[in-house]
């Protein structure tokens, strides 16, 4: 009777024990995301730079187009309205050329907006 008495305190002092440490665990683990939270906080206030906008026009932008051979232009339309043109365009050559001329497009929009 008595081994059995002390296999259940043994029992329940490991199972305070593991308790013990799962919480030490997550109470490390919740500082940590906190400390991580407030450097992503703190980032953008530091490292972010004012980019100044250049002032592109669409004769610029028509004139890149026409300068890649991949590319042709086959018909603008502008739509009396300043800040729309519509340009349908030939592509020919790889797609890995198409992905680059895509990226340099939204590279110029991010600074025209």
């Amino acid at each position: 009777m008595m081994k059995r008495n002390y296999r259940h305190d043994y029992i329940v002092i490991i199972m305070f024990v593991i308790i013990l440490v799962i919480n030490t665990l997550n109470f490390i683990t919740y500082r940590k995301i906190l400390s991580q939270r407030d450097k992503l906080e703190k980032i953008p206030y530091i490292n972010v730079e004012k980019i100044q906008p250049n002032s592109i026009q669409y004769s610029s932008i028509i004139k890149d187009i026409e300068g890649r051979e991949y590319i042709k232009i086959e018909k603008i339309v502008n739509n009396m309205d300043n800040n729309i043109v519509n340009m349908k365009l030939q592509f020919k050559g790889e797609l890995y050329l198409l992905d680059g001329f895509i990226e340099n497009i939204k590279i110029k929009i991010v600074y025209i907006a």
